[in-house]
Order: structure tokens, then sequence, then C-alpha cells
């Protein structure tokens, strides 16, 4: 069967298709963009990185040692490939694949 992409969480605001990283401190899932972030909201999406085999990410990108990966985000299941993986087959909510590595 031919992969599909998977839906993404985005902005709260209607106009908006932009990742949300915005929402009130201690929230731990973004809920605005930057563009569309209410007064007082921060940036709750960043803690991500850590060394490998650590349970949870503790540092953002711009913070990060040398070494550390993506904790929250799985890469591309194709061998070597480090690419964010948005597809999968159609009924499954988490991607497995870029689109270069995609079924066709």
């Amino acid at each position: 069967p031919l992969e599909v992409g998977v839906e993404h969480h985005r902005c709260e605001d209607a106009s908006c298709s932009k990742p949300p990283v915005y929402n009130s401190r201690g929230e731990g899932r973004g809920r605005f963009c930057w563009q569309h972030k209410l007064p007082g909201m921060v940036d709750v999406g960043g803690d991500y990185f850590n060394f490998e085999g650590e349970k949870r990410g503790r540092f953002c990108a711009r913070h990060k040692a040398s070494g550390m990966v993506d904790m929250k985000h799985k890469g591309c299941e194709d061998a070597g490939c480090v690419k964010r993986p948005y597809f999968n087959f159609e009924g499954n909510r988490r991607g497995r694949f870029c689109a270069q590595h995609k079924e066709q």
C-alpha cells in the first residue's frame, strides 16, 4: 500500500499551519507558534537532546553538547538516515520513513 503523510500538531490559530512551541510555563505541549503566541507564553518545546541511553531529553538544540541525540523525535527507519520521518502506512499515526525512503 502507498504510504501517506502523518498529520502533525499545528498552531491553534485557524489561519496558521506552523508547528506550535509556545504555551503557559509548566505545560508540556505547545499551543501556538511564535507569531500567534499569547502574552506571557514561553517556549515549551525544546528539551529534546541528551546522550544515547538516557531516559529523556535535558537540553535544547542551542545548548546541546557534541554527541547528544534527539530523544523525542526518532529518525527515519532507513539505516543511516537521520531525517525526520513523516510517512507511514494508512491508519498509523507515527511516521516511520522520510520522504526519500517512503515506500511507493
